[in-house]
């Protein structure tokens, strides 16, 4: 991919993101095609926000988990300021759009 394919990807991943709106997939030309692309794609997230990087998140750290998401190991995955919900808030998992079947994930901090 080159990197102006790898910033619309992040683009449209980010506005259905923030719309709450689903997609199947992403266009062919904008599909990663390696774990470093992939990674890139999602780094890229970060220029749509003006807080630090709040943390991490890992994915598929069992071998029954990569094997139902068809990935050869663990992902991880970026945790934006201003999706965190603060101690005591309300993390609604209705629009849960999880497409693993794995349960929605709410992180807190105080």
């Amino acid at each position: 991919m080159t990197e102006a394919e790898m910033r619309e990807a992040s683009n449209l991943l980010y506005h259905h993101w923030k719309e709450q709106t689903r997609i199947d997939a992403l266009p062919r030309h904008l599909r990663p095609a390696s774990r470093a692309e992939g990674y890139r794609v999602q780094a890229l997230l970060e220029e749509h926000t003006s807080q630090p990087l709040f943390g991490w998140k890992i994915a598929a750290t069992s071998i029954a988990g990569q094997n139902h998401i068809n990935v050869d190991g663990p992902l991880a995955g970026r945790l934006l300021a201003e999706r965190v919900i603060a101690d005591g808030g309300t993390c609604p998992l209705g629009n849960n759009l999880n497409a693993g079947g794995g349960n929605g994930i709410c992180l807190s901090h105080g």
